[in-house]
């Protein structure tokens, strides 16, 4: 049953989802505005419940599939290292999970309403970050909050709009990216190369090397697409706009960005043996993060230490130099590490192996199957790019209990289940 949502205007949708993203990532009085937020979108589909009786086949297996690695936590609760920490942070993630399917459910109702909602979204996100790039750019700190720690004691932080996290900064834009690439296809083209090339802007000005991969990929698996189904005239026309797109971006690529350098400095310190590398290089400490990481998780394998103990137990080199100099300062038994910087050894730490298979199985299956289906629709054209960034983006990023990716993980098995066998006429004629 269709649900009609009664928030009026499409801008006003917009909006809220606006405020979604401004409490995003934060503690405090943020996490309950975004708790509040979700919560209604949630209420809405459970009014949707009440009102008939009745939950689609296809939202119950997504709750099943996207929750059983949760299902499998809770179990093994009594052999977690913090259980206090291990159910709230797994409590979080059912509630990111089930809430953010609501909100893609009601999103995907109509194809239309989703497009012209999400054009006004970026729209409003290019707007208020353009203002907050300027006011950095003279030397304002537009940051809501700063985070406490060892990540602030160097004040010379990129660029990151509102946020706190320029990784999440750059995630959020790199999605905004993927999203308009594939909605605005048959669009005004300068006015969808204009907003492309300011939202790849603000990622380069974030210097995350993420985000510029993200970027990277999308374009490079259109050309291999292209060339592979031999449409040369279609490899021609994409070329135009990737050469543009490079010749603005490159002269971005400078020193005072620091992008290149980050990237050079990052390949030499992860990949080479270097015995002058020094313990504070992010690179360093991400190596050190991983490899001791495998370690615990070999001594638990079935069981892992519990979701968010792994702060307990992983303190690299440079935190232990700090705590000794006195730096920085722990109350009693806290946490004094931090965790893998990895979700797929961030997974496994917090529920062992089997944790580890039930969370990227369900993943890697639809990714598949979404492959088999390529030519349907753009929902699931699209829906492949999502999941590549996803298992991307897990390298250097913990997601297991993130809002932004149970979204795309929930986007892409609502569209696996609901809307794999709608070809794109369809989709055209009912709600373009």
């Amino acid at each position: 049953m269709k649900l009609i949502l009664n928030f009026g205007r499409e801008f006003q949708i917009a909006a809220i989802i606006i405020l979604l993203l401004v409490s995003y990532g934060y503690n405090g009085t943020f996490f309950y505005l975004h708790f509040i937020i979700l919560l209604g979108f949630l209420f809405f589909k459970i009014k949707d419940y009440i009102k008939y009786l009745y939950i689609q086949k296809y939202f119950t297996l997504s709750i099943f599939v996207l929750s059983i690695w949760i299902l499998y936590g809770l179990v093994i609760t009594p052999y977690t290292f913090d259980k206090y920490l291990h159910i709230k942070y797994l409590l979080v993630s059912f509630f990111y999970m089930i809430s953010s399917l609501a909100l893609v459910d009601l999103s995907l109702e109509d194809f239309a309403r989703f497009r012209n909602i999400f054009q006004r979204v970026t729209t409003l996100w290019i707007a208020i970050n353009f203002v907050l790039l300027i006011l950095y750019i003279l030397g304002y700190d537009v940051r809501l909050t700063k985070p406490v720690g060892i990540e602030n004691i160097n004040e010379d932080v990129p660029f990151s709009g509102f946020l706190y996290n320029r990784n999440i900064f750059s995630l959020i834009n790199l999605i905004i990216f993927y999203i308009y690439y594939f909605i605005s296809k048959n669009t005004n083209k300068k006015k969808t190369i204009v907003i492309l090339l300011t939202l790849a802007s603000f990622i380069l000005f974030s210097e995350s090397i993420k985000g510029l991969i993200g970027i990277a990929i999308i374009f490079f698996v259109k050309f291999i697409k292209n060339i592979f189904l031999n449409d040369i005239n279609h490899v021609k026309k994409k070329r135009f706009v990737i050469v543009v797109f490079l010749i603005i971006l490159v002269p971005l690529l400078s020193k005072q960005l620091n992008v290149l350098h980050r990237i050079e400095k990052f390949y030499n310190e992860f990949f080479k043996d270097n015995n002058e590398e020094k313990i504070s290089d992010s690179s360093y400490r991400r190596r050190w993060l991983i490899e001791n990481s495998i370690s615990i998780i070999n001594q638990h394998p079935f069981t892992g230490v519990g979701a968010q103990s792994s702060t307990y137990f992983l303190v690299d080199p440079y935190v232990q130099l700090l705590i000794k100099r006195g730096t920085i300062k722990f109350v009693g038994n806290e946490a004094r590490g931090t965790y893998s910087h990895c979700n797929y050894t961030e997974i496994a730490l917090a529920t062992g192996w089997p944790g580890f298979l039930l969370y990227y199985f369900p993943i890697l299956l639809t990714f598949f199957y979404l492959l088999l289906l390529r030519k349907k629709n753009v929902f699931i054209e699209f829906s492949i790019y999502l999941i590549g960034l996803k298992l991307f983006i897990d390298i250097g990023m913990v997601s297991y209990y993130d809002l932004l990716h149970f979204i795309i993980l929930s986007f892409v098995l609502l569209v696996g289940l609901k809307y794999s066998k709608i070809d794109e006429i369809s989709i055209s004629r009912n709600n373009a």
